[in-house]
């Protein structure tokens, strides 16, 4: 299969990579919020039901959040929902140090 000849957008290829690279994000962040439970637990006295409420309560989030996202995407378009990521990431950077500064 050669994308160039065959018709495919030539964006396929890359299309392709970034969705292994959002999985393995994804599957990253279950594993290590797996792999903490035990923590929470322990430093905070959690019983099971209440940290399957907390993994439940995730897990039902991610759930909407790529529903509603999906919906989002549909009408924005990728590029705008980066650029709007980008900017909302160094808005939380800016008060996250700015709040730092405070207390220091």
């Amino acid at each position: 299969m050669n994308i160039r000849q065959d018709g495919i957008t030539p964006n396929a290829a890359r299309l392709l990579w970034a969705g292994f690279v959002a999985i393995l994000a994804t599957g990253v962040g279950f594993g290590v919020r797996g792999g903490i439970l035990a923590n929470w637990g322990a430093e905070f006295g959690f019983t099971g039901a209440e940290l399957g409420a907390i993994t439940g309560a995730g897990l039902t989030g991610f759930c909407f959040g790529i529903i509603i996202g999906g919906l989002v995407v549909d009408k924005l378009g990728y590029g705008r929902l980066i650029i709007a990521a980008f900017v909302f990431s160094c808005g939380v950077g800016v008060c996250d140090f700015r709040r730092n500064a405070r207390a220091g």
